[in-house]
């Protein structure tokens, strides 16, 4: 994907034009701002015929982190969004994205596919983003994320569930140091979040019986 290689290639910051304020001026233009992947973390690889396969489910519903808005609020029960500054991909499936290559990079998986069906997977990984917005309660704010993830058998038996939680302080009242805490944030939860997952398959497989 040319947005993914791009980012490997050049800092993220390269990206960010000019950011948008909570009150944009008529004179702003869009700006699109993309969530880069984290850099790669292999971890040590196993015997081939040892690497389960994984089937990766986007359980995200609430509509407004399926669309491209950045959102902020001062409310906890509401959410506005920033005029100009939007993301080139939706949070919501984004997030998923950036797990998928997380898992991949890893190497403990013999492979990693979208909405695969059971009997292509050994072990099957549930995200739902729940919360991804600039708090403005206080200036210049934090931005707030909340995921799940629930590792479960093929059959739907339950492994392991875990909410994934970041608070990351904002540097600037605006659209661009939201994005600048969003992508530190993110980071940090996509790392363990994956961590998590291949300890919790790795210790799966150990368990499991030789054939």
């Amino acid at each position: 994907m040319m947005i993914r290689s791009a980012i490997r290639l050049a800092p993220f910051l390269a990206f960010l034009l000019q950011g948008c304020t909570l009150i944009p001026e008529p004179s702003e233009e869009r700006v699109y701002y993309v969530l880069p992947a984290p850099d790669c973390a292999p971890v040590e690889r196993e015997s081939e015929g040892s690497r389960p396969r994984l089937s990766l489910v986007n359980d995200t519903t609430n509509q407004q982190l399926l669309g491209h808005k950045i959102l902020f609020s001062a409310d906890p029960l509401s959410r506005g969004s920033y005029q100009y500054g939007v993301w080139t991909e939706p949070p919501g499936r984004r997030v998923v994205g950036l797990i998928e290559h997380a898992l991949e990079c890893s190497g403990a998986f013999d492979s990693v596919l979208r909405d695969a069906v059971p009997a292509d997977s050994d072990i099957m990984l549930n995200v739902r983003l729940l919360d991804f917005y600039h708090d403005t309660s206080s200036r210049p704010g934090a931005v707030r994320i909340e995921l799940t993830a629930d590792l479960s058998t093929p059959e739907r038996r339950s492994i392991s569930s875990r909410k994934f939680t970041r608070t990351v302080e904002v540097r600037t009242f605006d659209a661009r140091g939201a994005v600048e805490a969003f992508v530190k944030g993110l980071g940090e939860i996509v790392g363990e979040l994956s961590s998590w997952a291949v300890e919790i398959a790795r210790t799966r497989i150990a368990k499991t019986p030789a054939k």
